[in-house]
């Protein structure tokens, strides 16, 4: 498996973490609630930096999204360790000593809200992402009308062209995006961008300023609703 080099420093930076702790724990006594809490707090320094050697390795269109997730493991492994090392230490000083089930009690508790928050956010990761990508496919169907625009004006006559550059613009600063209402004026973009391409092709530079004319009224007409239904 390759590794980028974000992902060798966290598996560096977590190996660290991990033999500090194991240091710190090895100078008291090992009994049963030092050794679970040992257990719990080692947990919480793998989950964390598993998390961020997660995101390191996430695809660009993916981050945004994705780089909540190490905050809210952040949060539970600054609990995890705080509550852990705290209880091990007070019993070491002898000052006060939590029943074993009680501490595992409430590590499960933790790991619960840990859980259900990640839960939580994934689902709305996926709820944000499916909306991106349907937003990303009504820019692109937009985008490839701006692109054959382009193209058929790289075709065209020289004296075809301004008209042509015309429609360009308008569409280059429309509002990419569509909605079920705008369907039918889309197409008759569509066809009239089609009827442009055989004027061009066929060399009827007669009909070109009139489709250019129609193109314009019908994006200007597009524009005109789209701010009614947003």
């Amino acid at each position: 498996m390759n590794m980028n080099s974000h992902q060798k420093r966290t598996l560096i930076g977590g190996l660290a973490a991990v033999l500090v702790l194991t240091a710190l724990f090895i100078l008291i006594p090992a009994t049963p609630l030092a050794i679970a809490a040992y257990c719990f707090a080692l947990l919480a320094v793998i989950e964390l930096f598993g998390s961020i050697y997660l995101i390191a390795g996430t695809a660009k269109k993916s981050y945004l999204t994705n780089a909540a997730f190490p905050l809210v493991t952040w949060t539970y492994a600054i609990v995890n360790l705080l509550f852990s090392v705290t209880i091990a230490a007070l019993e070491y000083f002898g000052s006060w000593t939590m029943p074993v089930k009680w501490f595992i009690f409430i590590h499960i508790l933790f790991a619960a809200v840990l859980i259900w928050r990640l839960l939580a956010m994934r689902s709305g990761q996926e709820i944000i992402e499916a909306v991106g990508q349907n937003v990303q496919v009504k820019v692109e169907n937009w985008k490839i009308i701006g692109g054959k625009l382009d193209e058929i004006k790289g075709m065209a006559p020289t004296e075809c062209r301004k008209e042509i550059q015309n429609v360009v613009d308008a569409i280059r600063y429309a509002d990419p995006m569509t909605c079920p209402q705008l369907e039918s004026l889309d197409e008759q973009i569509k066809d009239n961008v089609r009827l442009l391409e055989q004027a061009v092709n066929e060399r009827k530079t007669g009909e070109v300023p009139k489709v250019c004319g129609e193109l314009c009224r019908l994006v200007k007409v597009r524009n005109t609703q789209m701010k009614m239904f947003k």
